[in-house]
């Protein structure tokens, strides 16, 4: 039981107490400034399936393990996530939202290109960037 509770309080505690109230705020401003259709594209969360419920949106997340870069020892890069926005079609996908470690990415910029954003934000909120499509920017079609 003692190694239950280690294990616990070392591994799982900080994972529930970090992602618990979720990021309402960011959320909100994603359903206020997207459409009901949109589909948002997430970096950072892990998968976690809060931000897409609270902000009422449909969305692509990357997976957080790395599973792309590692394996047989090529890297596959943007690949996997390349092919699930082409599949969604670039222009529907109103939003990027880069939280936590995404913020940071190194793949962030030809994200934002392949969807047709712009490099820089001012929304923020919860510790995410909220990248929005601007009207007259142009959608890459890359398989």
């Amino acid at each position: 039981m003692a190694a239950c509770a280690f294990r616990y309080s070392t591994h799982y505690y900080p994972i529930q107490h970090k992602n618990a109230p979720g990021r309402p705020e960011a959320a909100a401003l994603v359903d206020n400034t997207t459409g009901p259709e949109s589909v948002i594209l997430i970096l950072g969360l892990d998968w976690s399936s809060e931000f897409p419920y609270q902000s009422h949106r449909r969305a692509i997340m990357d997976t957080p393990w790395g599973w792309h870069r590692y394996g047989s020892g090529q890297t596959l890069g943007l690949e996997p996530i390349e092919h699930a926005i082409f599949n969604e079609g670039p222009g529907n996908v109103a939003a990027l939202v880069a939280c936590d470690e995404g913020r940071h990415e190194d793949r962030l910029p030809a994200l934002l290109q392949d969807v047709g954003m712009p490099l820089a934000t001012n929304l923020r909120a919860d510790d995410c960037d909220i990248y929005e499509r601007v009207a007259s920017s142009s959608v890459s079609h890359k398989p």
